[in-house]
């Protein structure tokens, strides 16, 4: 499966600060949102994400990461004797937040954070705050694609102390390759990129969906 959506995902087109208020705020609205809002909360996140169907398959897999937490979670707050409507409620909550973080990063695309923070290198302070953040997406990205590809070219047969093995051998082949993550970051900043357009569609869109949720804020 890929690890992030494709190109001409409606998601991916659009400005990477927006991509982060919209997690921001979404996240926010469903830790404080009272019980009786909560479900439009969901209703309207789950319609946004339909834009592009695709991210489903990522979404699917994001919540199956937090099954662990939420059967555990479920578990002790039943020996406890937290009713049932308060447990859903929480877990409603945790679904929406596993909804936008996974939105944010199966849209995520490192150009694209370079091009919208275009404005931002004007300043010598944030330039050198925006090489060292880019810099760490990129051994990030090499580092992740390492370990996966390592992952699938040997046998499924797991442990705790092969998968401490494997994390080790990527982050020493990663740091041997800090020239090439140094230099491919001064590239990607020193590039030239169009001007970004804020006013297209894939923009107005999320710009919706953050108006919508603070509209069910205020109810």
């Amino acid at each position: 499966m890929p690890s992030s959506l494709s190109i001409d995902s409606v998601f991916v087109r659009q400005n990477i600060w927006l991509k982060l208020c919209i997690m921001l705020v979404g996240s926010v609205a469903a830790i404080v949102l009272p019980v009786r809002v909560i479900c439009y909360l969901l209703t309207i996140s789950v319609m946004f994400l339909l834009l592009s169907p695709s991210i489903f398959k990522f979404i699917l897999r994001g919540i199956r990461v937090a099954l662990p937490f939420l059967a555990i979670y479920s578990l002790i707050a039943t020996i406890v004797g937290m009713t049932i409507d308060k447990i859903i409620i929480f877990i409603i909550r945790i679904i929406i937040m596993v909804l936008l973080v996974t939105y944010f990063a199966a849209s995520f695309r490192l150009k694209r954070f370079v091009e919208d923070s275009k404005f931002l290198r004007r300043s010598v302070w944030v330039k050198s705050v925006l090489f060292y953040m880019t810099a760490t997406l990129v051994f990030l990205r090499k580092f992740g694609r390492y370990y996966y590809e390592k992952d699938e070219s040997e046998t499924k047969t797991y442990s705790l102390s092969k998968a401490v093995s494997k994390l080790i051998d990527a982050i020493h082949d990663n740091w041997q390759m800090r020239n090439q993550i140094q230099n491919e970051s001064e590239l990607l900043l020193g590039a030239e990129y169009q001007k970004p357009l804020f006013f297209k569609v894939s923009n107005v869109l999320g710009c919706i969906y953050i108006t919508i949720v603070v509209l069910i804020l205020a109810l």
